[in-house]
Formats: C-alpha cells, structure tokens, sequence
C-alpha cells in the first residue's frame, strides 16, 4: 500500500463513494485543479488504471490511497508526470482584423528566449490538434510553438470557405506578429511549418513580412495551385482505371473549368458542360460540379487556385529551408515541384536549402493507402529524425538529440538516402532586414507588403 499524503496531492472538491476505480480515475482527472500539485494528481490517477481508490476526507481535503499490485508503477507515473514539466501550453488568442484566431502556445522550460515554430495548415477545416504532437516534440529541441485553429474551424472566428490565399497568409503573418512581441521568444528566429496547401500559405506571407527566419515544408508548394490540380486529377483518373477517351473528356472539362476560375468567362457553358456529363465515367472522380462558384464573389476568393505562381517570392528565399517529399505522392505532382523549388532558390543565391525524398512515402510522407475508410498509414522511416536533426542544428541544439536522432544531412552523398540538395553549410539565418524595424519607422501596418523584403 501506498500512501499519497494531502500535503502532496489535494483536490478542493468532494469525492464520492461507491464508484469503481477507473470510473473514479476518469472523474478524478476532470476536476478542477486547485493547483499545480492538485492537477499533476488527477494526472497521476488518470495514468495509473489499475490502482484501487479509497477517499478518506479530511475537511476540505482529498486524500487517497492508491491500493497497487506493483509499487513500482507509482516511480513510473512520478517520472511520466514529471514529463510535463519540459514545456507549459498556454491557450491563446490573436487576431488578423476582425478574425479572432483560438491556439495553443507551447513553450519549452528551458531558459529563452526560444526560437519558435508557426504551425501552418493543409487544405479543407484544420485545427491545432494536427500539431499538438509536434509541438511536444520541438519543445524539447528548444523550440517554442504556436498552433491555431484555421479560420471558421475550432475556437477560430471567420471562415475558410471564403478565404483567399492571401487572408490565410496574413492569418499566418498575424501569428507571427503575435510571437514577435513575447519576451520567451526571439523575433529574430521564428519560421513557418507545414504540409501540403501549407507550402503556398507560407510562400505568399513572405510577401507580407521579412520576419520568416526558417521554412520546414512537406509535400507542398513549388508547383503552382494549377499545375497540382491538373496532375491530381490526371492519377485519380489513371488510378480509376477509365479509358484513354474518358480521360480525355473528363481533363477537358477540368481545363474549361479552370479558364472560367482565372478569367471569369463561360460560366454558362460550363455548367452546361457539366450538366451533360452527368452520368459519365469521370464526373465521379472530379466533382466539378460541386465546386463550381455560384457568383463572382465566390469564384474571385478562389481564382488563386487557378492563376497563382509561386516563383516570384520563391525566388527571393534566402533563409534555411528543409523541404520533404513522397515519391508516391498522388496529389503533389513531386518531380516538378522539387524541380521549381531547386530552380527557384539557386536563382535567390540561398544557399541553406535541403531537398530530401522518401521513395516509398506519399503525400504528406506516409506509406500506404490514404482513402477515407482507411487507418492513418504511418510515416515512412526518417521522417522526424530528418526534422528533428535539421532543427536540432537550427537552434543549437544538436549535442542534445537523443539516440536515433538523426543530425541533418550534408552532403551530396546521402543521394542514395534520399538527398537532393543540401549546401552543407550550417542552419543559420543569414544577415537580413527586418520588417518590424521598417514597420515601427514606416508604419506600415502587420499583414501589408513589405518593401524591406527587397535588398
């Protein structure tokens, strides 16, 4: 028997008999702490399913006895709560105008100010909870982190649906702003993580902000939204298995589609195009017709889609960047999206660029099926320990990662593994202006362009 004095843990409610122990266990874990012991208690009887609770009350005060096979499983629940001590997670609000945006800040125990990560969004209606485990996972590489609900989803205000690139660009500037005016963290070193659509949205920021110190980017951006859109559609058809002439039909009406995004024009044509298609062999594979805009409104939020490039701000990167890709990708068209982001970035002079590809992974580096009845396929191997180990040299942090961790990679030789590009040299930022100095002597207001970002 092991006794766990009041003096160490204590609640500041009431307890009551005659509930089981895991049903008392989950009760317990959802009181209101009184305070931080009161709260690693609930934590400690959450984790620890298989002990036996008694009450025995005292005032105002909890006791409990925890009635366990192994004692030793009390030494191991200490040293697991003893975990969330690494970092605190701070729910959090900022805005971008009239949006209200709901995250979570994690932020590492460690003495700062830390560097710090911006956790951007893939398409559709994202939360933070896509982040959470990553946010765990930098904190102990140094790095403090925010994570928010995408606008319209979550505790977020606004909404996705009608948001153009540029407003979720300027929700991604608005964080970093945000980050830029805590005390725990370094201005000077905060960057933009993110899979897939998130590629873009941290592209069209560095037009909004000289701030970006670092990009980690997985499975997106480089291709335009329109050449991704195009490749997408030709593997779903190709995957489906439809003839040489379905195919052909189903990518004209895309093109057609597509032209009345960029332009506005043939609308009615279209839809009368759809309309007759009804029925044929590649309608169900590319749904035109339930995301053909039904004013100009509509189609003017997503025209980007359609006639949005890249390059130019690509092409002005010179701050590290580590970009990831599957191979097997059916959604990011791999080849050429490496290929513009290669041309792009020799073309800034940057020179702190790694390009690496996963040969059996997909999109967003997993292996396996990624229907929608399937189970979440895993990462392919290397995935963190190529993040962590760039990272771990971004802050400083290398000595510290811990075995399997893999330091980033260096040299053309590491082709075989996967390797691209990487120049060898270290994960620094270069020497830059900056943003928040032209906007404090300028006045130029957060989320507008930026002319420091030239020069």
């Amino acid at each position: 028997m092991i006794w766990v004095t009041p003096e160490r843990f204590t609640f500041s409610v009431e307890g009551e008999r005659g509930v089981g122990p895991k049903e008392e266990a989950g009760a317990l874990a959802r009181l209101p702490a009184k305070g931080q012991s009161s709260s690693r208690a609930a934590d400690l009887v959450a984790r620890l399913g298989r002990g036996t609770l008694q009450y025995h009350h005292s005032i105002s005060r909890l006791c409990l006895v925890l009635l366990l096979a192994n004692p030793g499983q009390v030494a191991s629940a200490e040293k697991e709560a003893a975990l969330t001590a690494r970092f605190a997670t701070t729910e959090v609000e900022f805005h971008n105008g009239d949006v209200t945006l709901a995250g979570s800040l994690v932020v590492p125990s460690t003495e700062g100010p830390h560097p710090a990560i911006v956790f951007l969004h893939g398409s559709g209606p994202m939360t933070r909870a896509s982040a959470a485990s990553y946010s765990e996972r930098y904190a102990d590489l140094g790095f403090a982190s925010l994570a928010y609900d995408k606008r319209g989803t979550g505790g977020s205000s606004g909404s996705w649906l009608s948001a153009s690139l540029a407003d979720l660009a300027r929700d991604a500037v608005a964080a970093m702003d945000w980050l830029e005016k805590r005390a725990d963290i370094d201005p000077e070193r905060i960057g933009f993580w993110g899979v897939s659509q998130a590629g873009w949205v941290a592209t069209q920021a560095t037009k909004f902000t000289a701030d970006v110190a670092f990009m980690v980017i997985i499975s997106g951006g480089g291709a335009s939204p329109y050449e991704s859109e195009i490749f997408s559609y030709r593997t779903a058809f190709e995957q489906a298995g439809l003839s040489a002439k379905d195919q052909a039909a189903g990518m004209a009406m895309i093109e057609k589609y597509f032209g009345f995004m960029a332009t506005g024009e043939g609308r009615q044509d279209l839809a009368a195009g759809l309309e007759a298609a009804a029925g044929s062999a590649w309608l169900p594979h590319a749904r035109l017709d339930r995301i053909l805009p039904s004013n100009e409104q509509g189609r003017l939020v997503w025209s980007w889609v359609a006639t949005w490039d890249p390059r130019p701000l690509m092409e002005e990167m010179t701050f590290p960047i580590l970009l990831l890709f599957g191979e097997r990708d059916t959604q990011t068209p791999t080849a050429l999206s490496v290929e513009r982001w290669r041309e792009s970035l020799e073309k800034a002079g940057n020179e702190n660029f790694t390009i690496k590809l996963f040969p059996e992974a997909g999109h967003g580096i997993r292996l396996g099926h990624h229907g929608a009845d399937a189970e979440r396929p895993p990462f392919a191997e290397g995935y963190h320990e190529t993040m962590d180990g760039w990272l771990a040299a971004l802050s400083g942090r290398e000595k510290s990662l811990a075995p399997g961790q893999a330091k980033p990679p260096v040299s053309p030789a590491s082709h075989r593994a996967g390797l691209l590009h990487s120049s060898g040299r270290n994960a620094s930022p270069p020497p830059r202006r900056s943003c928040r100095s032209a906007r404090k002597a300028c006045s130029i207001p957060s989320g507008q362009p930026c002319s420091s970002r030239v020069g």
